[in-house]
């Protein structure tokens, strides 16, 4: 999930096995803190959010972690509005443009178009 603010993670079952923790991270990918979100393990069958909205309400679904138990689904909802240590100011963004894959930071056009854009600093 990626709320622009906030990545999260979450080990799938069905290749990662069986988990009670998600991973985010509040700099873009540099560094990453647990959550435990249940007191046991489970299987995660997914990761969403509102699609269009901007929140940092994180819903996972999935099941006990008993081999073929009948499916009763567990639905998860993790607010992480509490990892943020203060709310941003306007000095916290910067403008960011994205480039073609292979080019370098020589070529700011993609698709024959410079888009800039506003985004949160990851250090912010």
């Amino acid at each position: 999930g990626d709320h622009g603010g906030v990545i999260v993670a979450v080990k799938y079952f069905k290749t990662e096995g069986d988990t009670n923790t998600l991973l985010y991270s509040t700099d873009e990918g540099l560094s990453w803190q647990q959550h435990k979100f249940y007191p046991t393990p489970i299987r995660i069958f997914g990761l969403i959010t509102e699609p269009g909205e901007n929140t940092t309400v994180f819903t996972m679904f999935g099941t006990e972690a008993k081999p073929n138990a009948p499916i009763d689904w567990i639905i998860v909802r993790v607010d992480l509005a509490s990892v943020f240590k203060r709310n941003c100011t306007p000095e916290d963004y910067k403008n960011w443009s994205p480039v073609s894959p292979g080019q370098g930071k020589a070529s700011r056009c993609v698709l024959g178009r410079r888009e800039t854009f506003l985004r949160r600093s990851p250090k912010a």
